[in-house]
C-alpha cells in the first residue's frame, strides 16, 4: 500500500510507526486504533516527532494516541515554540541504549555534550509517570526526548523536529567536521532498534 496502510493486517506487518508533523485529520480513527494495537498487543514502537501540528498543537491529546505518547502534551492554544536550545542529557540517561552512540565510553561522553541546539520544539507540560527523559530543557524543566513502555512495545516522543527547520543543526552538525551527520544517524538507527526491540 501506498501512504500510511488502509487495512489493519497491512499495519501490523510493521514494526515501528514513526509520525512527523502530520496532521491529525489525514487519519481514520480506525488507524489510529490499529497503531495502539500494533504497539500494545504486538509489541511495535511508535514514535511522535514535532512540528505545527504534532503533540498538543496537533490536537493529538484528544486521540486514541494519547496515552501512548510518553509526555503529557499542552492544549492546541499552547502549540510550540521558535526558540534555540541545547539539548540537557542527564546523567540517568546516558546509558539508555539509544544514546549509546560510540564503543569508546569516553568519546560517547564528548558526542553526547557536543549535542547541536534544536531551534524549536513543541510544548508539553511533563513527562508522564513511567516515561524516561533522555534530554531535557533545562531551563523549563520540560521533556524533549522521552521513552516508555506502552503495553509490550515502546514509543518515544521527539518534540522538535527530526530534519530540517527545527532540527536543521541537528541533522547536519552533529557529526565529526563540516557536513558530517554520523551521531545523528547512528542516534535514528538506535531509536528505530530500541522501539523495535520486542515485536512480533
Amino acid at each position: 500500500e501506498k501512504g500510511f496502510p488502509t487495512r489493519c493486517e497491512a499495519l501490523l506487518s510493521y514494526d515501528v510507526v514513526i509520525c512527523s508533523d502530520i496532521n491529525r485529520t489525514i487519519f481514520s480513527d480506525a488507524q489510529l486504533a490499529w497503531t495502539v494495537e500494533l504497539v500494545a498487543q504486538q509489541g511495535g514502537g511508535f514514535c511522535m516527532i514535532g512540528g505545527y501540528t504534532a503533540f498538543g498543537a496537533g490536537k493529538w491529546d484528544q486521540t486514541a494516541w494519547e496515552q501512548m505518547i510518553p509526555v503529557d502534551m499542552k492544549t492546541e492554544a499552547d502549540g510550540y515554540k521558535w526558540d534555540t536550545v541545547t539539548p540537557k542529557i542527564p546523567e540517568d540517561a546516558r546509558s539508555h541504549p539509544i544514546w549509546h552512540l560510540d564503543e569508546d565510553p569516553d568519546r560517547c561522553a564528548r558526542i553526547l555534550d557536543a549535542h547541536p541546539p534544536f531551534m524549536g520544539f513543541n510544548l508539553v507540560n511533563r513527562a508522564k509517570p513511567a516515561a524516561r527523559v533522555l534530554a531535557l530543557h533545562e531551563a523549563q524543566a520540560m521533556p524533549l526526548i522521552a521513552v516508555q513502555a506502552y503495553g509490550r512495545g515502546r514509543s518515544m516522543a521527539f518534540v522538535s523536529d527530526a530534519a530540517g527547520g527545527w532540527g536543521e543543526r541537528y541533522e547536519t552538525e552533529w557529526g565529526e567536521g563540516d557536513h558530517d551527520n554520523r551521531h545523528y544517524r547512528r542516534f535514528w538507527l538506535n531509536t528505530v532498534r530500541w522501539l523495535a526491540e520486542n515485536s512480533l
